[in-house]
């Protein structure tokens, strides 16, 4: 083989070398989307058990048994939030936590689902009713990443539930980490999630600042809004993030200054779930405004004060909807 020969081929095995490196970097520190979510055209609601299914009741599911890549519990924990992601790989997430009050509820649920590892706690804003039994969740169960969103340090609460959060953070040398717009938290093989806030804006509610995520299994899709008003939700549509989704988490329990006619134009889910419990909180929620409004679209609404502990099942093709209460 001749010299000029010898130098090509070498050229040629660098550059390849080069561009193998280059792609390694660029990819480095990120969660690749293992597909693109889409708009689902052609997903539907199942029948809503009047209690949640034992193993043998499962059989009778329109989701074949095992078949499942998600199920999102909707935990009741009162006018609070707390949402627990099991996926079929055996990854699991858990957002927001309800009151100190209602920890022993959470716990003990956590128990039940068998829940010893969560890969993702997220705290999407700093108010008690999702922060409370943060720190009984961190000394009970093992967590990989703790997220969190930054804010103005003015509209931090002055509040005692935030207060020994951010002790057990420290006392635990847990760093929370504050997820970008655009970033994929989490994936598998079927499933991603993605979140949709910017906490990089400037608002006056601290509401506002609470993490959006959008969780996508092949052509289901979930949106999970926090507690953001109406100057968020505006921010959000013009975004240019994909927001359309099959099954909405209403923002705020319901209040009336979030979930816009202009936004619910937009995502067009088919079922919402509010957690919330109308009886025994001094904000009213949910309010008739929002429910008039989610009525106006046809949307089936599921209500924890109401229908108990709400579970969406999906194999990414259509979704069942399980309810504790009849």
């Amino acid at each position: 083989m001749n010299v000029k020969k010898l130098v090509l081929r070498a050229v040629a095995v660098f550059g390849l070398f080069t561009l193998i490196i280059l792609l390694l970097n660029l990819t480095a520190g990120t969660i690749a989307k293992p597909f693109e979510a889409k708009p689902s055209e052609t997903t539907e609601t199942s029948v809503v058990w009047g209690q949640i299914p034992t193993a043998e009741e499962s059989e009778i599911a329109r989701i074949d048994a095992g078949a499942e890549i998600l199920e999102a519990h909707f935990i009741n924990v009162g006018n609070a939030d707390a949402t627990l992601l099991m996926f079929s790989d055996g990854k699991r997430v858990l957002i927001d936590s309800g009151y100190y009050e209602t920890a022993d509820v959470l716990l003990n649920y956590l128990r039940v689902q068998g829940i010893t590892h969560l890969d993702a706690l997220i705290l999407t804003h700093a108010h008690s009713d999702h922060c409370g039994a943060m720190p009984e969740i961190m000394e009970n169960v093992e967590i990989g990443t703790f997220y969190m969103p930054s804010c103005p340090e003015e509209l931090i609460p002055s509040d005692t539930s935030y207060d020994i959060l951010l002790e057990v953070l420290d006392e635990n040398n847990i760093i929370p980490v504050d997820p970008d717009p655009g970033e994929v938290i989490l994936s598998g093989a079927d499933y991603y999630i993605e979140v949709l806030s910017d906490d990089n804006k400037d608002y006056e509610d601290l509401n506002d600042y609470s993490i959006i995520l959008r969780v996508n299994v092949k052509n289901i899709s979930m949106l999970l809004m926090g507690d953001v008003e109406a100057a968020a939700e505006e921010d959000l549509l013009s975004s240019g993030y994909e927001i359309r989704s099959d099954i909405l988490r209403v923002s705020h329990h319901g209040s009336g200054s979030s979930s816009t006619d202009a936004f619910l134009k937009k995502v067009l889910p088919k079922t919402a779930i509010i957690s919330c419990n109308e009886e025994n909180n001094e904000y009213g929620h949910p309010h008739k405004s929002a429910l008039d409004r989610l009525n106006e679209y046809g949307i089936k609404v599921y209500r924890t004060d109401k229908d108990g502990t709400v579970i969406i099942r999906t194999d990414g093709e259509i979704y069942e909807v399980i309810t504790e209460r009849e």
